[in-house]
């Protein structure tokens, strides 16, 4: 049993493959691009960032990558080939990007954990960093996680990629219960088939590919028990006692969304079943924002398997420019490096484009805000011979703000 469910967790950690003929995705045999990579610990949840690299020449654009189900923690590397995340990685790198995700430091059905995880790290690197927008992509329980973080911070986040992302979660707490339950092989072959699915149905597949059929239905019904006793834990019971549990994380009841969500759903998924993705969709309109929502229908495809991943990877880009047109990239730099005599004064200046409404300006001498020099221009005069760093944070109208590059007045 042990044996069976370790193998569970390692292909369910993304439900990620490696596509192979996409714009955002390299193939399996591309070179991996040069990156920094930076690790840590945000509240118990461990993080990678990936960088492109020179570090001072990347787009400010970040890719965070929300994660499937994990009965247990995902432990480091969490980049890596196996789960697919790599791939998203080296895609997301290619095209001058940085990529992050987080552990959500717990095991589980995590959606409460993984929001507060994923928005942390977004938000220190968005801090950190020079950060003009950041892009969400959730796998199946990350794509929860990445359609509730959607409505709830607008204008932190400018787009979600949600591939076969988990909704409804009523129906699937009773689904897996009764599928669970079940002692007879063609009873639950026809419960699978019933809601379009295979059998067995991916990713068991992977999982036990040697296994006689009997074999992998036990394998999924133990699957299935465990998400029951993970997502009563998560709301707090039953659908019947902890309705409100439910509804607190169910993407069903969250969908009042501002900002570009685009999904890609397989047709015969057993998971999370594709009538799911039709509810979603209905859920948008009748809250008035179907103009921001798309939903890309892959025939026979099963739950975020190759097929699914590669539509997805397709879209990243019109994800990206549905987002421009609502809000136009912000993009600023300081000009320039000088070298000057003591007492001589020099005038930085800050140009930024892509802004919505009128920007403010805030400089920095190194790290420390100066005073009063909150203008786009900013006079300095410097005595003592030594180099000098300044850049300065630039604010729109929209509530963007993001840093310029550092520019030096070397006295001589």
């Amino acid at each position: 049993m042990r044996k069976i469910k370790s193998t569970i967790l390692v292909a369910l950690i993304a439900f990620a493959l490696i596509p192979t003929t996409i714009s955002m995705i390299p193939t399996a045999s591309a070179a991996t691009p040069a990156y920094t990579e930076v690790n840590g610990t945000l509240n118990g949840a461990n993080y990678t960032i990936r960088f492109p690299s020179p570090l001072n020449n990347w787009n400010r654009v970040l890719v965070v990558y929300c994660h499937g189900y994990s009965a247990t923690e995902p432990t480091r590397p969490l980049i890596k080939a196996t789960d697919g995340t790599e791939s998203w990685s080296n895609g997301t790198l290619s095209i001058g990007s940085a990529f992050a995700i987080s552990s959500f430091g717990t095991g589980g059905w995590a959606i409460q954990k993984g929001m507060n995880a994923t928005h942390e790290l977004a938000q220190f690197i968005v801090s950190t960093y020079k950060v003009a927008k950041v892009y969400l992509v959730g796998v199946s329980m990350g794509g929860a996680v990445a359609l509730l973080l959607a409505e709830k911070y607008p204008r932190v986040y400018s787009g979600v990629m949600d591939i076969s992302g988990s909704k409804n979660l009523t129906e699937r707490y009773n689904r897996m219960k009764d599928w669970g339950a079940t002692t007879n092989d063609t009873e639950l072959a026809a419960k699978i088939q019933a809601v379009g699915g295979k059998v067995p149905p991916f990713p068991i597949t992977l999982i036990a590919p040697t296994a006689n059929l009997s074999t992998q239905l036990q394998t999924f019904r133990t699957l299935c028990n465990r998400y029951v006793i993970d997502i009563a834990a998560e709301t707090g019971g039953t659908p019947e006692n902890a309705s409100q549990g439910y509804q607190k994380v169910d993407p069903l009841y969250h969908a009042n969304i501002s900002i570009p969500v685009i999904s890609v759903h397989g047709t015969a998924d057993a998971f999370t079943p594709y009538p799911s993705a039709l509810q979603y969709q209905t859920a948008v309109a009748a809250a008035g924002k179907s103009s921001l929502f798309r939903l890309y229908t892959v025939a026979g495809a099963e739950h975020a398997d190759l097929a699914v991943q590669a539509e997805a990877s397709r879209h990243m880009l019109e994800l990206a420019a549905l987002s421009r047109e609502l809000r136009p990239l912000l993009q600023a730099s300081a000009f320039c490096d000088v070298t000057l005599l003591p007492g001589w004064t020099w005038w930085f200046f800050a140009q930024s484009i892509g802004n919505v409404g009128t920007c403010t300006y805030q400089w920095y001498e190194g790290t420390t805000m100066l005073q009063g020099q909150t203008s786009m221009i900013m006079p300095v005069t410097k005595n003592a011979a030594g180099n000098y760093t300044f850049y300065c944070q630039v604010s729109d109208a929209d509530g963007v703000t993001i840093n310029t590059n550092t520019v030096t007045l070397t006295i001589m």
